[in-house]
This record gives C-alpha cells, structure tokens and sequence, in this order.
C-alpha cells in the first residue's frame, strides 16, 4: 500500500513537493504550483507504479487546455459572455493540473522517460489549429475522449476504484470535462469550423496511439487497452450536435 503524508513528515514532503511540482510536465502553465503537498493514495504498489506512468499524459493535457482555454478567454471576437466561460474552464484546468501534480507527487516516481515526454508534448502541439473553430472542435473531441478514459480508470473493475478518494477526485474531473467538451463544440460550431467529424477522428486516432505507449499501464490497473482504443476511435455522434 502506498499511503504518502504522515504528520512526522509534512516539512519534508512539502519542500520534495515544491521541487518536483515546480517543473511542468510538458508546458509551462500559469497554475500555482508552490509548496504542495502529496495527496494520500491508498493502493496497492503495483496500482500506484502503473498510475504514476499514466499520469503524465493527464498532466500534459491539462497544461496545454489550460494554455489554450486562457488564449481563447483573450480573443476579441469573442463577447463577455464567452470570455466569461472559457475563463471558467481555464481556471477548472488549472485546478485539475493542481490536483493531478498533488497526486504525483504522493505516488512512487516513475523512470524518467524524456522520450515519452517529448512524444506527448508533440501530439497537443500537433492537434493545435490556427483557426479558432477547428481548434475548439479538436479540443471538443479530446475532452470528450478524456472523459472515457477517466470512466475506465475510476470504474468498479479498475484497481483505482479501491481508493474512494481517489475515485472522487477522478469523477469531480470527469464531470468537469464532460462541460468542457459541450461548451468546446458549440463554440466550434459558433464559429462555423467544417470538416468537425473529421477533426475529431483525427484527432482520436492520434490520441490512440499515444496512449498505446503505455498499454502495459493501463493493463496492471485492470483497464483492457484494446477495449478503451475501440471506445475512443467511436466519435459520439451527438458530439457536435
């Protein structure tokens, strides 16, 4: 069992997390990093390894959302009521990106793999879009994809569904995403981006096979990899409704 935080070690906790939380995992956002603590995690060590190797790929996503949600919040086409909303998601991610760099750092440090880092950092570079419609319909999807990936890994079947409080944290972003994802397409749609089926497909199809990278991850938490890549190539097809 991993169960990180005793009150003997708070002091030293907090200054390990300040420098491992000071470095961004792909993208050097603006949420606050400073002087945080580990969240306690209650699993078993292998459960906690093979989440430590997952986590990344959560973090860079919520750096790169974070990044494009406070760009977009800036546009002047955009009215107050839109600013308003996309300023809302932008701090919702920076919040998740608070949470998740919390549970990092309460689970044992993965093997640096810079390679990975650089791959991950590639595919939210890539699916960027310089027009605004087609970039919000790419983060539609994403969010969208996000939101069955979280569903496996906080599902009864899943071995992180052992630690209720890490299966809160995981449904809390969930739900987060879901509104993000809605809000993302209909502003995509505002905007008259075409060729949306598309993008999103695309943009899945991408997401596949970066998440392929960690298959052997995802499979020691009890979430079959081949099961969530069927899952996520499937577009909803309300997603753009």
């Amino acid at each position: 069992m991993v169960n990180v935080v005793s009150p003997a070690t708070v002091g030293a906790a907090a200054c390990r997390g300040f420098e491992r939380a000071s470095h961004p995992a792909c993208f050097a956002s603006r949420a606050d990093l400073r002087g945080l603590l580990p969240l306690d995690v209650r699993l078993r060590t292998s459960h906690a390894e093979a989440l430590a190797q997952l986590l990344p790929l959560l973090l860079c996503g919520e750096e790169s959302a974070a990044l494009a949600f406070t760009q977009f919040a800036e546009l002047a086409v955009l009215d107050g009521n839109a600013r308003a909303q996309l300023s809302r998601m932008r701090f919702e991610e920076e919040r998740h990106e608070v949470w998740l760099t919390r549970l990092r750092l309460g689970l044992p440090a993965p093997k640096p793999d810079r390679g990975l880092r650089r791959i991950v950092r590639h595919f939210f570079l890539a699916i960027r879009e310089p027009e605004v419609g087609a970039h919000l319909g790419r983060i539609a999807s994403l969010d969208s994809a996000v939101c069955v990936i979280l569903g496996a890994l906080r599902h009864p079947r899943c071995a992180l569904a052992a630690d209720a409080d890490l299966r809160r944290l995981l449904t809390r972003i969930q739900f987060d995403e879901a509104g993000h994802s809605r809000t993302a397409s209909y502003y995509a749609r505002i905007f008259g981006a075409s060729d949306l089926r598309w993008l999103a497909s695309d943009t899945r199809e991408r997401l596949t096979r970066l998440l392929a990278l960690r298959a052997v991850a995802f499979d020691q938490v009890g979430v079959c990899p081949d099961r969530l890549s069927r899952r996520l190539l499937q577009v909803p097809r309300r997603l753009f409704v």
